[in-house]
Order: structure tokens, then C-alpha cells, then sequence
């Protein structure tokens, strides 16, 4: 669209580009053009060409995404509206039928780039399954197949993304969660079952002291492979020999959890060693403490840190979401594999069941409170949101994470409680059997209560990291249902001072206050105006078919007639495409 724009006899003329690429020039309503660069480099170095042969004021440089950048597109933005308003008034007449062959063009001009671009990418999918329908036999796919990248035994480590004078710039290739990381969670899977079922079977002080020093161990491990695997890009055939190096010292790290503090504590700290030498000594939080006060320090070393930490890497929101919630999932899921015994009863419908059943409701909640509430409608992640509110979010994860497998482990053994009625021994197999107890230990009650009420504490906290959209007529604020959560919490973590209550009623008081806290979670997520049991609005389709091919759709439609699709083909010019 060319404008003309005021005070000058120029023409404003944008060369707009397909979805996907960004316009590099653009011509300001004053007549002067802004020059659009990706790096601080590139800007200092076309600022430096063009005044060379231009006068200063006749050109502007901004780097893409910065304020001045945005400024610009706005201030451009309402130009042309303006100048669309004058010209829609001065010619009314021929206006509307200009924009509807204008935007029939847009449309056909777009669906011409997604053929001929966007199709590009979909070829080396297509290749992979079969042919798509663009080859027409034009393609060598015997050279194409002689085409394939070998497997380096070394390659030089490439950061994925980095931040640069308060840009962040990251690598254009999506970041997927490589199978030796699926690798390692499935160790870990094991280690979280022998650590839990450790400290259950020992619930005193020095139990939960054994088991937040072991368990804090494992878990520094898991994060450090996590973020070496965020932070650089090798794909090659050491990387997998590290990684295997890693599995080995977790196995022999594994092996001596259980009498760690008894007779193995060297060899379990010795396979430590040999994995966390070189990362701990780093430390991630030191470096983003160092980060910030060289950005903000005036003293002589400020400037030196600030050239040192000019670059640095910056961690993927995606890959350390996607990384964690694999986490998470894998302790629900050790949860409800603890919750697993052998009835060898002809009626097995007992208080063992019931308790199973309500730990297995127990452990859904959490997930759904966790994923789904928690985890929907997110304006701003935290890792996003405030440095803060980031470090707060990483941190916050590694109590909520030993609370909750404390807790898992301690609801097994009180599953297996014959501490009440209907909870005969003799109907278990023999292995379950000689593990239950007649009397639970104050220390298991503890474990399984505070462990709960600390995870649902952490759980509060990680959602008020996180910015949630709002809107108009919520029936309860995140605030709100935040409070009744917190006070369950601590009702939870109290509830062992009742010692009258037996493993079934401890497991049900339990699995009920979670159950009100997702109620009322899911209640304050509705609208007013609409109704909480059931939504009353009917199901609408829709498609795009213009002209007489739509009258036809709907005339079938009231006869109840099969649509010819090949008759819907031919187009109202009568062309019809070729099979």
C-alpha cells in the first residue's frame, strides 16, 4: 500500500512480506528510513556504512524486537489506518470492491508462499514416508537418499541460547527432549522407589535426615544432566559416552543408597564425585548472582565482569518445563506403584482396598492440581517472569518433589495397615502380609502428613510464581483459592496430633481436603454468568466455502443428501481441476 505521507512529496511504499519474514526496511511518515538488524554487531556495523554516504538525519538503525523497533511499527501502523480512513471516505464508491479483490489476492498470494516455501519443509517428512504430491517425478530421490549427515565422534559444543546486552538469542531449531534423557529418567524411576521406601521403613529424624541428603544428591544429578543438555548442542558420539559414564556412577550410586550411613557412605559420596566435580564447582546460582551485580556494579571490576559475562548461556523455558514435568510425573507415578499389593482373598473388596483406592484418587488430585490448574491458563511462565520468581520456581521444586515421594512411600505402608476393621492380614500374599503393621508409628503418620501438606504448600507457591489470565466475572481470584489451599495445607500437617484416627480414616480426612481444595480450584475457574454444572451452549461447526459451493453444502444439508465433493470442485468460472 503507498501513502503519501504529511509535510513531504515522498511515497511511502512497504514491501510486505509473506507470514514468517520480517521486514528489514521501513520508511517512517517523515520520509526517513529505519534500518532493521538482528545483532548489536551488524547495527554498529551498517550505522558506520551508511553515514558514510548518507546525512544522519536521513536513516535510523534499531535492532529487531527493541522498543525503538516496536515504536516504529506502531507509529507506521497508525499512519496507514489514518490514511485508509481518508481514502474509504474520498472513495467510498470503488473502496469496498478494491478491498475485496485485495484481499482475495492476500489470500491467494499466501497460499502460493505456503505451497512453494512452507512445502520445502514438509518434503524431508515426506521423503522419509512416501512422496508427496508436489514431485511430479521432478525429484532425484536416488540423490537425495546419498544426502545423509554422518555421526561425528566429536564435535565442538554449540550454546543453544545465550543472552547479549539483555537480548536473548536462540537457536531457530526446535529443542526436543533426546531419548538418552528418557534413558536416565528411567533409572531414576528406581531410585526414587529404593530412597522412598527407604525412609519408610525407618520414619524418625535421622530417616528423614538420611533421606533428604540422599535424595538432594540424586536429584543435583538430574538437574545438572538437564541443564548441560539445555545449554549445549553436540550430537555427537562422546556426548553419548558421557551420558553413559553418568549412568554407570548413578547405578554404583544406586547400589549403596540403602546402608549409605552404615557401611557404603564412601562408595555412594565416590560415584558423587566422579559425576558433580566439575558442575558443582560452577554452581549456576553463583553465576546469575554474578551476572546481575556486574550489570549494576560501579566499581573498577564492574566493567571487566560485564565483558566476561557479555555472553552467557540462557536456559530453554521449553526444554526445562518439558524436563521437570517428566519429573513430576515420574513420582506420581512411583506413588501409585507403592499403592500395588496381592490379595489372596476370594472377596478382596477390604479396608486394604479402600485405602488403595482412595490413595489412587489421592494421587489423581495432585496431578490434576498440578498440570491442569496450576499449569493452565498461564499469561507468564515464572522462568519468564522475574529472575526471581525463575530461581524460586527451580528451587522450590526439589521440597516439593522429597515431600511428596515421603508421603508416597508412607501411604504404602499405611495401605498395608491392619489397624482397623476389615483389614485382615491372612487375606495378603506372603510378602505383603509379614509388612503389615498392626499399629501405626508416630513417625509414619508424620511422614505421610507433612510430607502431603509441604507438597501442597510447594504447589502454592510454584502457582503464585506463575502470571494466570484473568477475566471478567471469575467466581473465586487465584488469591482467594490460594488461601483455602494454604489452610488445608496446614490442617494436613497437624492432623497426626490426632492420634485417634486409624490408617483408613487419616487417608480418607486426607484424600477429602484435597478433594475440597480441587473443588473449590475448579469452581473459582468458572464464570458467573454461566452455569457450573453443565455447559448450555450447542456445538457449532464452521467452514469456509464461498459462493454457489455453499448454497450447495447448505441445500444438502436441509435434504439430508451426501455432498459430492468432486462437484463441489467446480469452482463458479467452471474450472475444474484435474485429477
Amino acid at each position: 500500500m503507498a501513502s503519501t505521507p504529511a509535510g513531504t512529496g515522498s511515497t511511502i511504499d512497504h514491501t510486505v512480506p509473506h507470514t514468517g519474514q520480517r521486514l528489514k526496511h521501513l520508511l517512517k511518515p517523515d520520509g526517513r528510513r529505519l534500518h532493521v538488524v538482528a545483532s548489536p554487531e551488524e547495527h554498529a556495523r551498517l550505522h558506520k556504512s551508511l553515514s558514510a554516504v548518507e546525512p544522519e538525519g536521513n536513516f535510523d538503525v534499531c535492532l529487531h524486537g527493541s522498543p525503538e523497533h516496536l515504536a516504529t511499527i506502531r507509529e507506521i501502523h497508525a499512519h496507514h489506518e489514518e490514511r485508509r480512513g481518508q481514502l474509504r471516505k474520498k472513495h467510498a464508491s470503488i473502496y469496498d470492491e478494491f478491498e475485496h479483490v485485495h484481499r482475495q489476492l492476500e489470500a491467494l498470494s499466501n497460499e502460493l508462499h505456503h505451497l512453494a516455501e512452507h512445502g520445502v519443509s514438509l518434503d524431508a517428512n515426506f521423503s522419509k514416508f512416501g512422496r508427496s504430491t508436489s514431485d511430479h517425478g521432478q525429484r532425484d530421490w536416488d540423490a537425495e537418499r546419498r544426502q545423509g549427515r554422518s555421526l561425528k565422534l566429536w564435535k565442538r559444543p554449540v550454546v543453544r541460547q545465550y543472552l547479549h546486552k539483555g537480548l536473548i538469542w536462540r537457536s531457530s531449531e526446535l529443542q526436543e527432549v533426546a531419548s538418552f534423557e528418557l534413558f536416565v529418567d528411567l533409572l531414576y524411576v528406581g531410585i526414587i522407589a529404593i530412597i522412598g521406601d527407604n525412609a519408610a521403613e525407618d520414619p524418625t529424624g535421622f530417616g528423614l535426615l538420611k533421606f533428604t541428603i540422599v535424595f538432594s544428591i540424586g536429584w543435583k544429578i538430574w538437574s545438572d544432566v538437564q541443564m548441560i543438555t539445555s545449554w549445549l548442542e553436540t550430537d555427537d558420539i562422546v556426548q553419548r559416552l558421557c551420558i553413559m559414564l553418568v549412568m554407570t556412577c548413578l547405578f554404583g550410586y544406586t547400589l549403596n543408597i540403602v546402608e549409605a550411613f552404615e557401611t557404603t557412605y564412601t562408595m555412594m559420596v565416590a560415584f558423587y564425585i566422579w559425576i558433580t566435580i566439575f558442575v558443582d564447582i560452577i554452581g549456576q546460582g553463583i553465576l546469575i548472582l554474578l551476572v546481575r551485580w556486574a550489570q549494576r556494579s560501579k566499581t573498577r571490576i564492574g566493567p571487566l565482569f560485564r565483558k566476561w559475562f557479555e555472553f552467557h548461556p540462557s536456559l530453554n523455558i521449553e526444554h526445562k518445563t518439558e524436563r521437570t514435568n517428566a519429573f513430576v510425573t515420574l513420582v506420581f507415578g512411583y506413588s501409585v506403584v507403592a499403592l500395588l499389593y496381592q490379595n489372596r482373598a476370594a472377596y478382596g473388596i477390604n479396608a486394604f482396598f479402600g485405602k488403595a483406592i482412595l490413595g489412587l484418587i489421592q494421587v489423581f488430585f495432585f496431578n490434576w492440581l498440578y498440570f491442569e490448574i496450576d499449569g493452565w491458563n498461564i499469561h507468564t511462565h515464572a522462568i519468564r517472569r522475574h529472575f526471581a520468581s525463575s530461581i524460586i520456581w527451580i528451587v522450590i521444586h526439589l521440597p516439593f518433589i522429597m515431600s511428596y515421594v515421603l508421603a508416597g512411600a508412607s501411604l504404602s505402608k499405611l495401605v498395608l495397615a491392619h489397624d482397623c476393621r476389615d483389614a485382615d492380614p491372612e487375606t495378603l500374599t506372603e510378602g505383603y502380609g509379614a509388612s503389615s503393621e498392626g499399629e501405626i508409628r508416630p513417625g509414619l503418620r508424620w511422614f505421610y502428613s507433612v510430607g502431603l501438606g509441604v507438597a501442597l504448600l510447594c504447589m502454592s507457591i510454584i502457582s503464585v510464581c506463575h502470571v494466570h489470565k484473568k477475566f471478567d466475572g471469575q467466581r473465586v481470584t487465584k488469591r482467594s483459592r490460594l488461601v483455602l489451599r494454604i489452610a488445608v495445607a496446614v490442617v494436613i500437617i497437624c492432623l497426626p496430633l490426632a492420634e485417634s484416627l486409624s490408617s483408613l480414616g487419616l487417608i480418607s480426612t486426607t484424600t477429602g481436603l484435597i478433594g475440597l481444595v480441587l473443588v473449590f480450584d475448579l469452581y473459582g475457574c468458572t464464570f458467573v454468568g454461566e452455569s457450573f454444572l453443565r455447559d448450555r451452549r450447542k456445538c457449532k461447526y464452521w467452514a469456509d466455502c464461498p459462493g454457489s459451493r455453499r448454497r450447495a453444502v447448505d441445500e444438502a444439508m436441509k435434504t439430508g443428501a451426501t455432498v459430492n465433493v468432486e462437484e463441489l470442485a467446480v469452482d463458479e468460472k467452471g474450472y475444474v481441476p484435474a485429477p
